[in-house]
């Protein structure tokens, strides 16, 4: 526990806290905070807080930070803005990053709807499909990550690769149905940055189980 500035290693196995700024590793089992900017890393099990970062966080669960510098690592991660670097987990959000909402079609419906938040390098990437047409009707969820390859003012390229879970006829499959999609998404900006027309195209590995798990045949319809 230190309540002024630190430079080296501070260790704990529960809780380590730095009142200013702190300069070296912060290491801890469960909890790292620092109030001021942080020059180095911090690594815990559960969660990293700190100010601004010019360096990395590291942690089981969560990270937060003001402005970052470097990388952030967890299953959430949460910052102000990015200078450097790329946020890398489930869920990243920045609150001068990267999101966006998208409609569109693909092979698994007539209407995908997508949201993508973290930051343009790399972003997460949750989404829904729905195909209401007879005899073929469905939806799917999915998530996946995306990186933007090419950034001007009235063009981008993105690739992107996601994992679908099927549900055909029904509302929920309990089969195994998955669709892998790997595409790449050309976006034209003819207004600015935000408003864009996109498509592209897109390579798919779908899977699926023979047996339902209680014991019918099912058989399906994208394949």
């Amino acid at each position: 526990f230190c309540k002024d500035s630190l430079t080296g290693v501070q260790a704990s196995g529960y809780l380590n806290y730095t009142g200013k700024a702190m300069t070296g590793a912060q290491v801890a089992g469960y909890v790292n905070i620092a109030l001021g900017e942080v020059r180095g890393v911090q690594v815990a099990g559960f969660a990293n807080v700190a100010k601004d970062v010019k360096g990395s966080q590291v942690s089981g669960f969560l990270n937060v930070a003001k402005t970052v510098s470097g990388s952030q690592v967890s299953f959430i991660n949460l910052a102000d803005s990015f200078e450097q670097g790329v946020p890398i987990g489930f869920f990243s959000f920045v609150k001068q990053g990267y999101h966006t909402f998208s409609l569109g079609g693909s092979e698994l419906g007539w209407a995908e709807l997508q949201f993508r938040t973290g930051a343009e390098k790399f972003h997460n990437i949750f989404a829904v499909a729905i195909n209401p047409i007879p005899k073929s009707s469905g939806w799917a969820y999915g998530y996946g990550a995306g990186t933007k390859i090419l950034n001007t003012k009235q063009s981008d390229i993105t690739l992107d690769l996601i994992a679908f879970q099927v549900h055909e006829n029904e509302i929920f499959t309990d089969a195994y149905n998955a669709l892998y999609r790997l595409s790449a998404r050309y976006e034209f900006h003819p207004g600015g940055k935000n408003f864009a027309i996109w498509g592209g195209p897109s390579l798919n590995l779908h899977q699926y189980s023979l047996e339902r798990f209680n014991g019918e045949q099912f058989e399906s319809n994208l394949a």
